[in-house]
């Protein structure tokens, strides 16, 4: 999965675009679990607010994100609640 980080979470992982392999099909809450265990800075401890997740351009609410299926197909853009890049 492609993924591409904006504004102070690019300095957190150290790159803007990242090839992102999931471990398998799911839906969008696991596999940002799966990027948390990778970069775990990106944690709702460290960060206290989830970031915005924007799935193959469409913003994915927080509360979507279990109904939210992704694969490996799919382009991910994660944005700060604050500021977009």
């Amino acid at each position: 999965m492609q993924i591409t980080f904006y504004g102070f979470l690019q300095m957190i992982v150290g790159e803007m675009h990242v090839d992102f392999p999931l471990v398998e099909s799911s839906n969008l809450a696991t596999a940002w679990e799966q990027i948390i265990a990778v970069y775990p800075k990106l944690s709702q401890k460290e960060l206290l607010i989830p970031p915005r997740l924007v799935v193959n351009n469409h913003f994915i609410a927080p509360e979507d994100w279990h109904k939210t299926s992704i694969t490996n197909t799919d382009y991910l853009e994660v944005f700060t609640t604050v500021a977009s890049g």
